[in-house]
């Protein structure tokens, strides 16, 4: 029998700092909220930009790293998997379900945030990618 393929790829802003916790047996795990925008035509034919967002869990050596490194508004590259989750409300109002992304690889894309200074763009071949940042003002969170 053919097993089923769930691969996601995607670049995102966090945000909100990411959550450190561990498992009882002592591995790291780092939990964050990122952003990601899709473009589509509305009803007067207008693009507009759609904000999405997904909860992104990341283990190991590498959830210390993101601990120590990423802050919110930091860009990312993340190669994961979508897994279902479901639990029972703690208000008793029934269950909630939502999907999570359990990342296989974190890419730290373009430099840290700092408060009111464009990023300068690194020289090609540095890393594969630009440093070359948004204004904070198109950020969507």
């Amino acid at each position: 029998m053919a097993r089923d393929i769930c691969r996601l790829i995607l670049t995102c802003r966090l945000t909100k700092d990411p959550e450190m916790l561990s498992t009882s047996g002592g591995t790291a795990v780092c939990k964050m909220r990122v952003a990601y925008s899709t473009s589509r035509k509305d009803e007067s034919g207008s693009w507009v930009d759609k904000s999405n967002y997904l909860n992104v869990v990341v283990f190991g050596n590498q959830a210390d790293a993101c601990g120590q490194h990423l802050a919110r508004g930091r860009q990312i590259g993340v190669d994961g998997r979508l897994e279902w989750q479901e639990w029972d409300a703690s208000d008793g109002s029934g269950k909630r379900q939502s999907y999570e992304l359990v990342a296989d690889s974190i890419q730290f894309l373009g430099g840290p945030p700092e408060a009111g200074a464009k990023q300068a763009e690194s020289p090609p071949g540095e890393g594969g990618y630009s440093n070359a940042a948004a204004a904070d003002d198109d950020i969507p969170f």
